[in-house]
This record gives structure tokens, sequence and C-alpha cells, in this order.
């Protein structure tokens, strides 16, 4: 039984136990102390009256006790025992107001490099192990002054109060450098790590613009692949047009100003239609075209990867429907989801929704998602896939060779199609290498009883060579470029 639902009839049969209780009891001891009628039936009113009051405030603190372990879950890392992102935020305030005036405050981002590799490499647990050997050693380091937090899977962050001379911000970078490979060499790691460095006021004066600041300076540092960064007027002015354009996003799903494009896919075998993979676009009125990396990395930051698939199964469905395409032109519809969204529980609940809402489209959807998404946690992703498979969905990995751990992928995940990444297919006619891993990905993965579609196919020859090495299907220039719906109703017809 889940700890939920055992706690929840815990309380329920000690509640019940204790009513029954008062209830026998009480009225026994009505019925030795009092004789006369009248006062028993008022003295029975009090104990009622009692009995609310007793148990009202047992509910009540059973209920902050409630209330008060959920708030200290949102606000603590559960692993480490350090503040999450909106509590270090309010800490962070708190300590820019009640700062000296000879001080300034340091806030130092530091991201273990390449920790997704070690991920899989040690297994979650170890990794974690590593993780909370850093924060311990972390919390050795500084005193109760220092913020220290935890704002994502490897991403640390610590505040430092220290005095305006520049040598103190030296030194409290290195220290907590320091600090990092101390940890690595412990845990016999060749592990590096990414910072990120914004100092108050010159790189703003509130936490929030603070924690941005530091953010995209370590952005910026892993960009490069530089040891440290600090925030600077060129970032500042970057941030702030990156947060502009978050806007300009939220205001374009929320008046469905974006727009869609299809790929067809074809059977190599046939030259028949097997699906069509829909991508969306955004023509911006200031900008001109945004390329869909670019701001579907926006929405993974921003929390708005629910509303980019919401948006793209309602037009998809109504677009498809009022062309007459969905019934009997088209076999499959792919739709691409973020690994943000496929790796959060909620999120996916809400996609179930979402593709629930369309019947006509659900029952030929494929949900596509990168191999490295997939990989984040691989028992996670194979329980999900299962559930779609459940609702009637297919599954496929996008991207598939570009992972470290492509077989494990074959090997345990319930999946229908992967899908070669392009990277392979666009030196396929003069590289020896590439066409070995292709004849080796598309054996394997037909031995699964997996269909395998090879990405950005561009020549007659790439076509061709797919052909002779067993592909069963392709997609690509050559083929048909991604188009808009009319085209594809025309081109389809």
């Amino acid at each position: 039984m889940p700890k939920s639902l055992a706690s929840a009839l815990r309380v329920t049969v000690l509640y019940g136990v204790f009513a029954a209780l008062w209830i026998v009891f009480s009225d026994k001891a009505l019925e030795v102390l009092i004789t006369d009628v009248n006062i028993m039936t008022l003295a029975q009113t009090i104990k009622g009256w009692l009995f609310v009051i007793i148990t009202s405030g047992l509910l009540f603190l059973l209920v902050s006790s409630a209330f008060s372990t959920i708030e200290s879950l949102h606000q603590m890392d559960i692993l480490t025992g350090l503040m999450r992102h909106f509590a270090f935020q309010q800490a962070l305030d708190k300590v820019l107001q009640q700062r000296h005036e000879n001080q300034v405050l340091v806030v130092m981002y530091l991201d273990f490099c390449g920790f997704s590799k070690l991920n899989h490499r040690l297994g979650f647990d170890q990794a974690d192990k590593v993780l909370v050997s850093f924060s311990g050693r972390l919390r050795q380091l500084y005193n109760a002054d220092v913020l220290i937090g935890r704002l994502g899977p490897d991403k640390f962050a610590v505040a430092h109060l220290v005095e305006r001379a520049g040598d103190h911000v030296e030194q409290a970078t290195n220290q907590l450098r320091q600090t990092f490979d101390t940890n690595a060499r412990a845990n016999q790691l060749e592990l590096k790590c990414a910072m990120g460095v914004a100092i108050e006021p010159s790189d703003g004066r509130t936490a929030k613009l603070l924690m941005s600041a530091a953010s995209s300076a370590l952005n910026k540092a892993k960009l490069e692949q530089s040891d440290i960064q600090f925030f600077n007027k060129d970032l500042s002015q970057q941030e702030s047009e990156r947060q502009a354009l978050v806007h300009e996003l939220r205001l374009a799903l929320k008046n469905e100003s974006l727009s869609l494009v299809y790929q067809p896919q074809y059977d190599l075998s046939t030259q028949t239609l097997t699906g069509v993979e829909v991508l969306i676009r955004w023509q911006h009125a200031r900008l001109g075209f945004v390329p869909p990396d670019q701001f579907i990395e926006l929405a993974e930051e921003n929390n708005l990867c629910d509303k980019i698939s919401a948006f793209v199964i309602k037009r998809a469905h109504q677009e498809l429907t009022d062309m007459g395409l969905l019934e009997s032109l088209i076999p499959r519809v792919s739709v691409n989801i973020s690994a943000v969204e496929f790796n959060s529980t909620d999120l996916m609940k809400k996609l179930m929704v979402q593709i629930e809402r369309v019947p006509g489209l659900a029952n030929k959807m494929q949900i596509e998602i990168t191999e490295t998404a997939a990989l984040d946690d691989i028992n996670k992703s194979a329980r999900i896939i299962e559930q779609l498979k459940q609702k009637g969905i297919r599954f496929s990995v996008d991207d598939f060779g570009t992972g470290y751990t492509s077989l494990v992928i074959l090997r345990d995940l319930p999946i229908d199609e992967v899908k070669i990444d392009r990277s392979f297919i666009s030196c396929l006619s003069d590289d020896k290498k590439s066409q070995a891993i292709v004849q080796a990905i598309i054996t394997m993965s037909q031995g699964f009883d997996m269909t395998v579609v090879a990405e950005g196919v561009e020549t007659e020859q790439q076509q061709d060579m797919l052909y002779d090495l067993g592909c069963d299907e392709a997609q690509g220039y050559y083929l048909a470029m991604p188009m808009e719906i009319h085209k594809l109703a025309a081109t389809l017809r």
C-alpha cells in the first residue's frame, strides 16, 4: 500500500477509535453521574459540542502539520537538504535588505559538466552520492550567513557577502572551485565544472535579476567551455532581449499565432506515404523567422512546453480534419515533445488529456522524443511509454545514434520506431564508418521489430543506399520539403 494511503488510513482509524470511545464512555459517565432527565439532555448537548471542539482542534493540528511538511518539501531539496529555487530567491532578497553599505553580494552558479554521462556510467544511486558529498562539503566550507541552494539536477548556487575589493570576489570563487575539485578527487572522478558569477549592484539589485544574471553567465561559460564567466553589459542586453522574446512567445501561444508545417515520410520499397511529422514554426513580426531550437529552448526554461504541445495537437487535428486528410490519406502523425515535458509526470498527464480531446488524431498519433531525453531515467521512460502504448499511441526515438547508450534504448524501451540522426545520413555516400553504423542500427532495430526511419535524405544516392541497406522509411528534402497544410493536401492528392 502506498505511504500516502497508509497514513490516511491510520488517521481515519485513530479518529474512528477516538469517536467510538468518546461515545461509549461519555454516555456511561453521564448515566452514572446524572439522573435528572432535563439535566441529562443539557449534558448531552454540551458533550456534543465538546466533541466538535476537540476533534476540530485535532483536525487543525493534523492539517497544519501536513501543510507544513508539504511547504518544507517544496522549499528544500530532499536529496541534499539544500534550498530549492524559490526558497533560495526568498532568502537572497532578505540578505539584500539586510546587507551593510560596505558589502556586495556575489551570486555564484556552479554546474557539473557532463553529469548526465556520469549518471549512466555510475548509475543514479552512485551519482546521487556524489551530489550529497558535494553539498556536505559546501556546508563545511561556509557558515550560516552564506546561502547555498541546489537549483537543478547538477546545478548549485552560493550567495556570498564580501567586501567591495575585487580580490574578495576572486577568493570566493576560488573557494567554491576548490571545494568542487576536492569532492571530485574524493570520489575518484574526472569531473569539470562551469561557473557563472553575478555581482550586486552592477548586475542587478534584486534576487531575481542577480539569479538571472548568474544563470546567463553560467550558460555562456558552458557554451564557450570556459571555467568561469562573469556577467557583463553585453550579457545583460542579451538577457533583456531573451526575456522580451519569452514574453512575445507567451503572447504568440495565447493568440495562437504560431503555425505548423508537415513533412511527409515515405516507405523506401513502395514509395508510398507512411506518415507526416508535424513541425512548429514562428514567423515573428519584428525578427522574422525564429528557429525552432531557439524558441523551444525558451519554452523549456519558462514552463511553456505543455502549451506548445497543446497548440500543436489542437492545430494539427483542426487542419488535417478540415482538409479531409486525417481519415484516409495519412496513416500516421508524428508530434515532437521536449525532454522537459517527457521527464515530468505532471506535464505528461496534461499531454494525455490534450490527446484524448482529439480522438480522431489520437489513434494515428506517434510521439517523438530525443534519445538523450529518453535516457534521463530509463526505467521511468519505459513506464511512460507503456502508458502511451496502452492508449494506442506509437512512440519514436528521434536523433538515434547520437547518445552514449543507444543499445540500452533498443533493449529496455518498448518503442515502435527509431529515427537515424541526419548526421549519419549526410556523409553516407563517402564515409564507410557511417555506412557501417547505419547498417548496424537498421539490423538491430529490425531485430526488435522496430521501424527504422532515416532523417535528412537530400540526394537520390542517399535514398538508394538506404534502400540497399534495408532501411524501412525515409524523410528529407529530396523526398519532400516541410510544407503548409494546403500544399500538403495538394501534394497528397
